[in-house]
């Protein structure tokens, strides 16, 4: 799935293999202002030799905004490094230092 641009909402993926990669990331979020993310639900998906199962990433020092009412149900992962990760000190290129203020909420597993 190519990325999308903002606001993010009620979006719906199912039955999806992913692999090899990265895994199915929601973000990166917080380098604009408005940029909220809600209602986000991924089901009954595989991922299969991948760095990361499901992530969640914002970055540091980024606006404050909200990603709420995401849901990953029915996730199979085989050969996954980091199987669940929320990053609220995203960085591409670990040059960032700084904190993050966005809000997560209602994040179900």
């Amino acid at each position: 799935m190519a990325a999308t641009s903002f606001p993010f909402q009620n979006v719906f993926v199912r039955r999806v293999t992913c692999g090899p990669g990265h895994g199915i990331s929601v973000g990166s979020l917080g380098k604009s202002k408005d940029e909220p993310v809600i209602g986000i639900s991924v089901v009954n998906c595989t991922l299969i030799n991948n760095m990361n199962g499901v992530r969640v990433k914002t970055w540091p020092a980024s606006m404050e905004g909200l990603a709420s009412d995401m849901h990953f149900d029915d996730i199979v992962m085989v050969n996954v490094s980091n199987p669940v990760l929320i990053d609220q000190g995203y960085c591409a290129h670990n040059k960032c230092n700084a904190k993050s203020y966005k809000h997560d909420r209602a994040i179900l597993f």
